[in-house]
């Protein structure tokens, strides 16, 4: 599960590196100024803030394995139809399906973060990766006295 969600999150990651080098040739394609463009990134995160909240009830039901394999299918159709696409329009609305594959993918990295976490917390002593809190040592009381070991 945690290779998985490695894969899942370098994937996810590749559209935002890939689309920097490639924003002159998509602006000369479509003719599009900076504006257009910063909407074509924007329908992105749109598109994926519409899904988390339902793609976490998902993962709740049928769990990560299943859903993140689905919105990796997603999200790989529509980085194929972005290869494909001629029209500013459908460019648009392959960027508001490529959130949407992501928005399945976010909330199932929570499980493995809190799986990996408890694992870095057994190894160093506190938790670096989960996002729980760690763990504060037990209050003590007015007449308790500290223990120093030498």
């Amino acid at each position: 599960m945690v290779g998985m969600s490695l894969v899942l999150c370098l994937v996810s990651y590749l559209d935002r590196v890939v689309i920097s080098f490639a924003i002159a040739p998509i602006q000369a394609e479509f003719g599009v100024s900076n504006t257009g463009f910063g909407l074509a990134m924007s329908l992105v995160a749109l598109g994926t803030l519409s899904t988390n909240g339902v793609a976490g009830i998902l993962l709740d039901r049928f769990g990560a394995r299943v859903i993140w394999t689905l919105s990796l299918g997603l999200w790989s159709a529509a980085m194929i139809g972005l290869g494909l696409v001629e029209v500013w329009a459908l460019f648009l609305a392959r960027r508001v399906v490529l959130g949407v594959g992501e928005g399945g993918e976010l909330p199932g990295d929570e499980p493995v973060d809190r799986g990996l976490g408890a694992a870095a917390h057994r190894l160093e002593g506190r938790c670096h990766l989960s996002p729980r809190r760690p763990r504060r040592p037990a209050a003590r009381g007015a007449g308790a006295q500290r223990r120093d070991r030498a």
